[in-house]
C-alpha cells in the first residue's frame, strides 16, 4: 500500500464511493489485478509475496489485507474479501516468530491491524487467532526502558516514540486487539507504551522527542504523522474507545495545538507531510465532536490545492530541484495518498487509513 497498486486502488475505490462514477471502480479493480494473481499462486510455486514481503500495514502483507478489505466495502465487491483471506494465510505463526521489525510499517503490529480489519468484516475466528499470534509476539519482544516500562526496540534497535516505528503505533494496535479479544495482557502492554511516551514528553515544545533522529548532543522533535505530535495525537484518538483518561485527553490537545501550527510546511504527502497532519484534525473533529477541527483541516486542504494550482505540482519527496519532477503516485509518498485525504476532507466519515480503520 505504501508505494504500490493497493494504495492507488484504495484511493480510486474511495473516489467511486463519493462520486458514483463507474470508471473509478473499474480502474481500482484493474489496479488490483497483480495483487489478486499473487494471492492465488499455488503454494508449491515460489511465492515472492509470501516468502519475501514483510508483515507490515504500510509495506507488507498487512497492507494488502487492509486495502482489499476496505475496497471490498467501498465498491461492494465481497469477492475481494476472499483474496484478503488468501493473503492472510501467508501470515503463519512461523512468519510471525521470525519478525524482528515488529512496528506498524513493516512488522507484526502492522499485520495485526490488517488482520483486525479483515476480522471485523468477516467475524472469522481463524483471522482473530492470527491477530492474537501477532499480539503475543509483540508481548514477547518488549525490552525494559530506563523508566522501567516494557516497550519495543524497532528501527536501528532503538526504543522509539511515534506512530510509524514507535510506541504510539504499536500501543494503538494492541488497544485495538484488546478491544477485539478482551485479553488484558494486550491492554497492559499498550498502556506501558503510552507511559513510556508520557515520560519523555517535553511540555516546553509540546511534543515528543524523535529518538530515531536525536543524537547525544541534540534532541529532534518530529512534525509529521510518522514521527512526532501529529501521529501520536492520532494514536491517542484511535485508542480512546478503550483507553481514555485525563492524560490521554491532554496528549490529544497538546498534539492538536502543536500540529495546528505546522501546515504548509514542506511536503504535501500523507506519511511525512501536510496530508497526514490533516488526519489528526479530521479524527479529532469526528471523535471529539469538535467540528472546528474539521473546518481547519478543510482550510488547510484548500490552501494546499491553491499552492498546487499556482506552482503546477504538489510538493513530493525525491523531487529534482524545486519542482518535484519525479512522478509519484504511491499512497504514502505520492499523489494517491494526497487524493485520498482530499476526499476525506470532503467526507470525514471515510475511514482514517493512517489508523487502519
Amino acid at each position: 500500500m505504501h508505494s504500490g497498486n493497493s494504495g492507488i486502488a484504495l484511493f480510486l475505490a474511495s473516489a467511486y464511493k463519493l462520486t458514483g462514477k463507474p470508471k473509478y471502480k473499474d480502474i481500482s479493480l484493474a489496479a488490483l489485478h497483480q495483487v489478486r494473481l499473487a494471492a492465488k499462486q499455488d503454494k508449491k510455486t515460489k511465492n515472492l509475496m509470501s516468502e519475501r514481503m514483510s508483515l507490515g500495514a504500510a509495506i507488507g502483507l498487512g497492507s494488502m489485507i487492509y486495502a482489499l478489505t476496505r475496497i471490498s466495502q467501498l465498491i461492494q465487491d465481497p469477492e475481494l474479501l476472499e483474496y484478503a483471506k488468501l493473503i492472510a494465510n501467508f501470515i503463519t505463526p512461523a512468519r510471525i516468530e521470525q519478525d524482528t521489525k515488529i512496528d506498524i510499517m513493516d512488522g507484526a503490529a502492522g499485520a495485526l491491524l490488517g488482520l483486525l480489519a479483515l476480522y471485523e468484516a468477516t467475524q472469522e475466528q481463524e483471522v482473530l487467532e492470527k491477530a492474537r499470534y501477532c499480539g503475543d509476539h509483540l508481548l514477547k519482544m518488549r525490552k525494559a526502558a530506563k523508566g522501567g516500562e516494557l516497550v519495543w526496540a524497532t528501527a536501528n534497535n532503538r526504543l522509539l516514540t511515534g506512530f510509524s516505528h514507535g510506541a504510539a503505533g504499536i500501543a494503538y494496535a494492541l488497544f485495538r486487539l484488546y478491544q477485539a479479544s478482551g485479553q488484558q495482557d494486550y491492554y497492559n502492554a499498550a498502556a506501558d507504551g503510552v507511559a513510556f511516551e508520557t515520560r519523555l514528553y517535553n511540555a516546553r515544545v509540546k511534543n515528543w522527542p524523535d529518538l530515531l533522529r536525536s543524537t547525544e548532543s541534540e534532541i529532534a522533535y518530529g512534525k509529521t504523522w510518522c514521527h512526532g505530535a501529529p501521529g501520536i495525537g492520532l494514536a491517542r484518538l484511535g485508542g480512546m474507545p478503550v483507553f481514555d483518561n485525563t492524560q490521554v485527553r491532554q496528549d490529544i490537545q497538546d498534539a492538536l495545538e502543536t500540529t495546528s501550527g505546522l501546515f504548509n510546511n514542506g511536503l504535501d504527502t500523507l506519511c511525512c507531510g501536510n496530508a497526514g497532519r490533516w488526519d489528526l484534525l479530521l479524527k479529532a473533529g469526528t471523535s471529539l465532536q469538535e467540528t472546528h477541527w474539521i473546518d481547519q483541516a478543510r482550510e488547510e486542504a484548500y490552501r494546499t490545492i491553491q499552492q498546487r494550482t499556482m506552482k503546477g505540482y504538489f510538493q513530493l519527496p525525491y523531487g529534482m530541484g524545486d519542482r518535484g519532477e519525479i512522478f509519484q503516485v504511491g499512497f504514502f509518498h505520492g499523489l494517491s495518498g494526497i487524493g485520498y485525504q482530499l476526499l476525506r476532507a470532503i467526507d470525514p466519515d471515510l475511514p482514517s487509513v493512517l489508523l487502519w480503520e
